[in-house]
């Protein structure tokens, strides 16, 4: 639709709104459009660009698997959604005429069937023939429905039916013409499959096989490139008018991606049908899903609403689901809240209280933190493994493989090759542990009374104290002959990967071949004095594939010490976490002597007893405007029935589950004799932080309140340090049950008189550069 077309619909719409037109007598009285139409532009083959990441800015459109071939398919055949935007301007132009009792503009399509009966390449002369072949009016608006053929030398190529309504044209029942028999394959699931607690249609467990996250930019890029400029599907103020809060994806636009994404690439004769439930409101997030009999659906991931019904038949290349854990479904959404809820639930077991606490948490997002810190108090190692246990054989039975297995039936698999060795460069040093602290390189007793200064400030605990010594002291320390350090996430900024190869030890890297940090991870293994193990692509991700890497993993030298240092926003992050248990414990089962390594973090809730807290924050202005603050505001203490309550809600249920998931596998292994190493790690500026605008100045107010966060760098030093320190100390937590938080570099968190979530608001008030007493008159005043 060019702006000309769009200026004859424009005044169309106007006119028929101005005069009241009748349904005609007959369809005779419409034209049929007859046309030779091109099939060489250079835009057929761009249909692809409208659902990949290329052009759309950061974040507009990410397909979670390959793009699919909308455009021009194999050895340069016209995909379905290639021919139907050939006739997609007649259809305008027939909506558009006069004769039609129908405004063009604002109208859906409701249904669209389409029969390639032989392929079309590229550059083939193509005779167009469009009409109205069926008018119905009733109480939910007026429909029309045109037939469009491309033919070539005379033979039908493609031929397709749209339906559209117009919900203006409401009247009497009218019927003229009859409905196409192409348009009895328009599916109708809910009808033939059932539908959920919520009214949408039932699709169980069933795994999405691709999805897509796509911004209002892939509305843009369809109209640009079909030319279907409606301007429902382009401007938000014109959605509006008509009833929508944002702009519309083309119908034909889904189509284009289900049957792209299942490998119709117009090759073969193939034929399709699409229902169109609801229109696709953009921002949002796609899934397909397949029921039964080639039929698919399209469902919102956000509500599990079905918004299009399809069905195809001919030659599909349905993907394989592959091994990828998936989040259980609740009413057709994907869960979180089910598995997080379900696997606390799950450690309850068997304490009725506990049980109560947890089933009334609802809703489970903003309650979480209570019935978790009450929990706290219960797995804790001191008391056995039983919570431990039960929550992670929970955690087994709730999520489960994209093929239908539940994580219990996890079993080891064989990537498809070795992957690769980068050998470092440099020749091994060893000068001891030294750490680049405020600008200055530290090392020996200048770093010992550094840290000295840190544990009397109360940013560490003893036990760190103790550990950092030795290492600072004994550059012995720094030498693990015959260890490979398997490092989950090894990208991650608080990964000791980078520090463990400039220490000249073997380290095996988890991470995933698109990661941004890969090439700076290979770079440094180039420049160091250690050895880089790097996995197959098949075996690089612990949540597409975990078994894959345990099977790679598996197969490594020496003795293996696997270190969890995944991060990812919200539910990715539950996903990784479940996805490095099932690693661990394949890899465990294989290999016997294997160390187990855990980075904690201090915004997590730990059993630490009633003593060590501080009586105040700061000293002068800053401790009575914290006190004042705390007083008005019933700041909860640092301290609750023995549990410290570190939860902050900008975190949410997924980062406290991910985390559980850690420390009940530490607590289970350490019981059963396995070495482990599990350390509370340091409030840190990673990216996460510095470019979430809340949590970066809240992190500056903490400084100013004696919590000052660390540099990543910084911190992922010290956690390696403590991690070799243990690999050198197996004693250490064995018989330590408070061994969790033994080590913690905590930044003075735990010793805070009040919980963590309750000082942020003061802190991001200081952080933004408030006065300490102008800072809190204005939260006191915003209290009242």
């Amino acid at each position: 639709m060019e702006l000309r077309q769009l200026a004859h619909v424009v005044h169309s719409s106007a006119s028929k709104k101005l005069r009241t037109i009748g349904i005609p007598d007959s369809l005779d009285k419409i034209p049929t459009i007859t046309r030779s139409v091109s099939t060489s532009a250079p835009e057929l083959g761009s249909l692809a660009d409208v659902f990949s990441e290329q052009g759309s800015g950061p974040g507009e459109v990410s397909a979670a698997r390959t793009a699919p071939s909308t455009g021009n398919g194999q050895q340069g055949w016209l995909t379905p959604a290639a021919l139907h935007s050939l006739c997609f301007p007649s259809n305008v132009e027939l909506l558009a005429d006069p004769t039609v009792p129908l405004q063009p503009l604002g109208t859906l399509v409701t249904s669209q069937a389409w029969d390639l009966a032989a392929p079309v390449s590229a550059g083939t002369d193509l005779q167009l023939s469009a009409r109205v072949v069926s008018l119905n009016r009733d109480n939910s608006g007026i429909r029309v429905v045109i037939q469009c053929s491309l033919s070539a030398a005379g033979t039908v190529a493609y031929i397709e039916c749209t339906s559209y309504l117009d919900k203006s044209g409401k009247g009497s029942d009218r019927n003229i013409g009859q409905i196409p028999e192409l348009l009895a394959r328009v599916p109708d699931l809910r009808k033939d499959v059932g539908t959920n607690g919520l009214g949408y249609l039932d699709v169980g467990q069933r795994t999405a096989y691709s999805s897509a996250q796509l911004g209002t930019q892939a509305s843009k890029n369809w109209a640009r490139i079909t030319g279907d400029i409606n301007p429902i599907h382009v401007s938000k103020a014109s959605a509006r008018l008509f009833g929508y809060r944002s702009v519309i994806l083309h119908g034909a636009a889904i189509d284009a991606w289900a049957a792209g994404e299942l490998g119709i690439d117009g090759s073969e004769s193939c034929q399709g049908a699409a229902s169109f439930r609801a229109p696709v409101l953009l921002p949002t997030q796609l899934e397909l899903v397949e029921l039964t009999d080639n039929r698919f659906a399209v469902l919102d991931a956000g509500s599990g609403r079905d918004l299009v019904h399809l069905w195809y038949s001919g030659k599909q290349n349905v993907p394989d689901v592959g091994e990828a854990i998936v989040l259980p479904r609740q009413d057709g959404r994907s869960s979180s809240t089910l598995v997080s809820q379900g696997m606390c639930a799950g450690a309850a077991s068997g304490l009725p209280r506990l049980q109560q606490s947890i089933d009334s948490a609802v809703p489970w997002r903003k309650r979480y933190r209570e019935a978790m810190e009450e929990m706290s108090w219960f797995d804790t190692p001191e008391r056995g493994t039983n919570c431990a246990q039960s929550g992670l054989n929970a955690l087994s039975e709730l999520l489960h493989f994209s093929d239908g297995r539940t994580l219990s039936d996890a079993i080891l698999r064989e990537p498809s090759n070795a992957g690769g060795v980068i050998t470092g460069t440099q020749k091994g040093r060893n000068e001891g542990l030294e750490l680049s602290i405020d600008g200055r390189t530290l090392r020996g007793h200048e770093l010992v009374a550094e840290l000295d200064g840190w544990k009397q400030s109360g940013r560490l605990l003893d036990g760190a104290d103790v550990a950092l010594r030795e290492m600072a002291l004994d550059p012995d320390l720094l030498q693990a002959a015959g260890v490979t350090f398997v490092c989950l996430g090894a990208g991650a900024e608080l990964s000791p990967a980078r520090q463990l190869l400039e220490w000249g030890f073997d380290v095996a890297a988890v991470i995933r071949p698109q990661s941004r940090r890969k090439a700076e991870l290979l770079a440094a293994a180039h420049e160091s004095s250690g050895t880089l193990f790097l996995p197959p692509d098949d075996g690089a991700d612990v949540v597409e594939a975990p078994e894959r890497v345990a099977g790679w993993i598996a197969k490594l030298p020496g003795r293996l010490v696997i270190v969890d240092s995944l991060y990812a926003p919200g539910s990715a992050f539950l996903l990784a976490a479940a996805g490095a248990d099932v690693v661990e414990r394949l890899v465990c089962s294989e290999r016997t002597d294997t160390m187990l390594a855990w980075i904690g973090s201090p915004t997590d809730a730990f059993k630490l007893g009633e003593d060590g807290l501080k009586k105040q924050l700061g000293e002068g202005a800053v401790a009575r405007s914290v006190s004042t603050y705390a007083m008005v505001r019933r700041l909860r203490p640092g301290r609750i029935g023995g549990v410290y309550p570190g939860f902050v809600d900008v975190q949410g249920p997924n980062y406290a589950a991910a985390k559980r998931i850690g420390r009940w596998r530490a607590t289970v292994e350490r019981a059963a004799g396995r070495q482990i190493s599990y350390n509370v790690g340091p409030m840190s500026l990673t990216a996460s932080v510095t470019d979430h605008r809340i949590l970066k100045t809240a992190y500056d107010g903490l400084e100013r309140l004696g919590m000052p966060p660390l540099p990543s760098d910084l911190s992922a030093s010290i956690m390696a340090a403590l991690l070799v320190w243990d690999l050198h100390t197996p004693d250490a937590q064995r018989y330590s049950d408070t061994f969790l938080t033994d080590k913690a570099v905590d930044c003075g968190m735990f010793s805070s008189p009040y919980e963590p979530n309750g000082l942020m608001e003061f802190a991001v008030a200081l952080g933004a550069g408030s006065s300490v007493t102008g800072g809190v008159k204005g939260l006191v005043r915003r209290s009242r």
